[in-house]
């Protein structure tokens, strides 16, 4: 069953936040330049997203790269991303990873690459940041101790990710979605997110480029319009706001995100095992990481069919010829 803009699927009986929902959409990013006002956008990005959501785990895919499709699941433990190309680099919004490849997309995706991150955050670019908060958000902000990281972003690369308060209102159901929010800059925060093992060792240099004002706003999200779906309110329109600003305190970079929901379909529980659909995978697993050596995830060929386990042969021998190389 498909629903409309302005109709609802109502509750049934004993409704659960386990009633999945496959929803497709469009999302819209335009960037706005130095501290003036500036009439047209200094770049624009309009791209198409799908989501598989329940309480505990979903699915996204993501066509916000130029040249590349991105598929992200989580499985209640780890996310999981395969990036399958649909054409080399030639554009600043394509995936760096393909620009210097002396490989064809089809020999890119004989073997895809797939990234194994621990935890619910996708901690990747705004294509899956931004339809994560929107739909699948609900259990992350009921846990002790969360940090909203900065989204609209490649996020493992940004030294000060973790570095903001949030304020955050969610909708009283049982999938609990957030209705709006607003992270704030804060100084404590600001010092220890380069420190915060989810992001690239390497984002410590960096940190000094950015000077925090405590409370100063650096990102919004509002939902505009909702709709019913099995007792819980799912968002159908919402947008977001992200300023970031020079070392001066002016104003540098304006970014507006839109979201638009154009179908809600009933599903069933989504698939988020990503091995066994490939002969082969090119894994980059962050459940890797050494500080101390600037180890931040270890790479290996993978054929199997489950998720490798820490302790299995193939990863924990590149991890022990990574830390060799690091001595």
């Amino acid at each position: 069953m498909i629903v409309g803009l302005l109709t609802s699927i109502p509750a049934a009986p004993n409704a659960l936040a386990d009633d999945y929902a496959r929803i497709g959409g469009t999302i819209d990013f335009s960037a706005y330049k130095g501290p003036n006002a500036v009439p047209q956008p200094q770049s624009h990005r309009t791209y198409r997203f799908q989501c598989t959501v329940g309480s505990r785990k979903w699915t996204i895919l993501s066509k916000f790269l130029a040249n590349a499709v991105e598929y992200f699941s989580f499985d209640g433990t780890n996310v999981y991303r395969v990036l399958e190309y649909t054409a080399l680099a030639t554009n600043g919004t394509a995936k760096p990873a393909a620009a210097f490849s002396t490989e064809s997309v089809e020999q890119l995706n004989s073997s895809k690459f797939l990234t194994i991150s621990p935890g619910p955050l996708p901690l990747q670019d705004a294509g899956v940041n931004f339809p994560w908060l929107a739909f699948c958000s609900g259990e992350y902000l009921k846990s002790e101790n969360r940090l909203i990281p900065l989204l609209i972003c490649d996020t493992r690369h940004r030294p000060t990710a973790f570095g903001y308060d949030d304020v955050t209102e969610v909708f009283e159901d049982e999938r609990r979605l957030p209705r709006a929010l607003q992270l704030m800059e804060s100084r404590k925060r600001f010092a220890e997110s380069p420190k915060d093992e989810r992001l690239f060792g390497d984002v410590k240099g960096r940190a000094a480029n950015f000077k925090p004002v405590e409370g100063r706003i650096a990102f919004t999200y509002n939902v505009d319009e909702t709709t019913n779906y099995h007792g819980s309110a799912l968002p159908i329109a919402f947008h977001c706001d992200q300023y970031s600003y020079s070392p001066a305190g002016e104003l540098d970079t304006h970014i507006v995100g839109s979201g638009k929901v154009l179908s809600i379909t009933e599903s069933g529980e989504p698939d988020t095992n990503p091995f066994g659909k490939e002969p082969a995978y090119r894994v980059i697993d962050f459940r890797f990481k050494n500080r101390e050596k600037f180890v931040d995830s270890i790479m290996y060929t993978w054929t199997n069919s489950a998720l490798p386990r820490t302790d299995e042969q193939i990863p924990q021998k590149e991890w022990k010829r990574t830390l060799e190389r690091r001595r």
